[in-house]
């Protein structure tokens, strides 16, 4: 994300979209009731007299009041409607939709910027979204993940084959390394990581880097411990002391932890709340230290056009300084929340009554 302007006095800012990570961001950024002013097109009819009127595409710069926000992580824009406020003379002022893909310029102007929502832009026009690619592997499968900002994208399993006692000269082993670094070289070219971390029980992790070649490959890889494979195995990578700091950037490690403490915080049965109504009222009172909503919760109250009930809420705790933490629907860790209600906080106080 690029900052071109930024008057906060005005509530408007001129953004860049620089990066496919953008998109998630943004998803939540830019909600209904923002004006949203970029290039956009429809279709006009031309009048030439006597002939038959014609359809063509009229590419022109307009503003719209943003009414609804879509975003599928598989396609690569961002898709919003509304109502046509700003156009020129020929343009009717009726229904818009606008799509907005990498390198889209646009004018976002709000009643205020919300705390959080600045944070991230910030970060994001800081170029903190770099990728990490995780393995987590054992003597016979090995599972790839990519670790973006939000979430964790997961791209393949590989099996290989046992040992056979009946062909004790076949390497087996030395195969599935081949085809095991095979696949770190492809992601690597592919998404250019900052970091590669390897993950394994016992010794599998030090034998594969005896097969590691690639000196730009080699300059990233940190080694790490996991019991599993699959998605387990990549959940607990995450939670590893040693990759701790490799991953300290990452928003998906940061949502495991609040989520971990979350649920210690109902273990013990101390300072917590979750549920739309009881949020609300620690909300207002001041008492939430971290406000934790789900990615499912946010898309079925627009969906229901309810989302206002979620705005209100996150611009109490915006305002009594709390942090609020936006769970990626991608993060499987999500579930525990939607549990709850899909909206929880970890409060600065324990209410009276729990």
């Amino acid at each position: 994300m690029q900052i071109i302007k930024k008057d906060l006095k005005q509530g408007i800012m001129v953004l860049k979209i620089t990066n496919l990570e953008d998109f998630w961001y943004l998803s939540y950024i830019i909600r209904p009731g923002d004006k949203l002013k970029t290039s956009m097109s429809r279709k006009v009819k031309l009048d030439k007299g006597n002939e038959k009127s014609q359809n063509t595409i009229r590419n022109f710069t307009g503003t719209i009041i943003v009414e609804k926000v879509d975003y599928e992580p598989d396609k690569q824009d961002l898709r919003i409607n509304g109502i046509i406020t700003e156009a020129p003379e020929d343009i009717p002022k009726s229904y818009q939709g606008v799509s907005l893909e990498n390198n889209s310029v646009f004018t976002l102007q709000k009643d205020n910027f919300l705390s959080y929502e600045m944070k991230n832009i910030e970060k994001l026009s800081k170029g903190d979204n770099k990728n990490i690619l995780i393995v987590a592997m054992d003597r016979k499968e090995a599972s790839f993940a990519l670790l973006r900002n939000n979430s964790y994208e997961y791209l393949f399993d590989l099996e290989g084959e046992v040992q056979n006692k009946r062909e004790p000269d076949k390497n087996i082993k030395g195969e599935f390394y081949d085809e095991i670094i095979k696949l770190i070289n492809l992601y690597n070219g592919k998404y250019s990581p900052a970091t590669i971390i390897i993950a394994s029980p016992a010794f599998w992790k030090e034998e594969i880097a005896k097969f590691l070649k690639n000196e730009g490959v080699n300059k990233k890889v940190i080694f790490a411990t996991c019991n599993n494979t699959g998605r387990n195995g990549i959940n607990e990578v995450l939670k590893r002391p040693e990759v701790g700091k490799a991953l300290e950037m990452k928003n998906v490690v940061r949502e495991n932890e609040i989520i971990d403490e979350l649920f210690l915080e109902i273990s013990k049965d101390r300072n917590f709340v979750y549920g739309l109504k009881d949020v609300k009222e620690a909300s207002e009172s001041g008492n939430i230290k971290e406000l934790i909503v789900t990615e499912k919760m946010i898309k079925k109250y627009i969906q229901n056009n309810k989302f206002l009930e979620i705005e209100d809420i996150m611009k109490l705790a915006d305002d009594s300084k709390s942090e609020i933490h936006i769970i990626s629907e991608k993060n499987d860790e999500s579930k525990r929340v939607d549990g709850l209600g899909g909206i929880a906080g970890i409060t600065r106080y324990k209410i009276r009554g729990e």
